[in-house]
């Protein structure tokens, strides 16, 4: 009988080196490269576009001053921004305007209850969709838009109907005070209620 117990132990050795080896490289061979990301903060950057005429003109501008928080670094870029605060003074607009920037910070915003800042949060992003909490004139609502990721930016864009935060009015008396300002090739002097929101950052990779 002892000549048998070589032979066998000489394979069971064999056979799991081999098994060994063989559980490595598929391990090796199927294992994906993980990336963590963080977000730029001083890269943040928002901007708004208004529309003014009945053909829809639009006028763009922005804010100097985004405060960011709740982010941290993560290996998703959905967990990266799910949950992210902001906070935005309205006093830091800016449409390159000097006059125009003092109307709507008085005119606009200073027709709307609490907002000297305004302020959100992200409620959830699944893939391409980003739902924001966002709260003006006293009301929380929430806004849907869409979110991209191309080398490295990340930018997130929604259409913000200001009727849904009462904000009509208010958007009568600025388009009251630049009444001539804002008649078209029609002769009607019209400011829409519609304004296009942008987020835009770029994302740190860790890879």
């Amino acid at each position: 009988m002892k000549k048998f117990i070589l032979p066998i132990l000489t394979c069971t050795l064999f056979l799991s080196s081999c098994s060994s080896n063989t559980t490595d490289d598929a391990d090796i061979q199927s294992g994906v490269e993980e990336c963590y990301y963080t977000i730029n903060e001083s890269s943040v950057q928002v901007n708004w576009v208004a529309y003014k005429f009945t053909e829809k003109t639009p006028v763009e501008g922005g804010f100097d001053e985004v405060k960011i928080t709740g982010f941290q670094t993560l290996n998703s870029l959905d967990k990266l921004f799910n949950g992210l605060s902001f906070e935005i003074p309205v006093s830091s607009l800016n449409s390159n305007n000097p006059e125009r920037d003092e109307k709507i910070k008085k005119t606009f915003f200073g027709n709307l209850k609490e907002t000297p800042v305004l302020k959100g949060y992200v409620v959830s992003v699944n893939g391409d969709e980003l739902v924001l909490s966002l709260s003006m004139n006293g009301l929380t609502k929430e806004v849907v838009g869409k979110s991209s990721y191309t080398n490295g930016v990340y930018t997130f864009t929604a259409k913000l109907d200001l009727n849904i935060f009462n904000a009509g009015g208010a958007v009568q008396a600025l388009n009251k005070l630049c009444y001539d300002l804002h008649i078209g090739a029609d002769g009607i002097s019209k400011l829409w209620d519609e304004v296009e929101i942008r987020f835009q950052c770029t994302v740190n990779e860790d890879c």
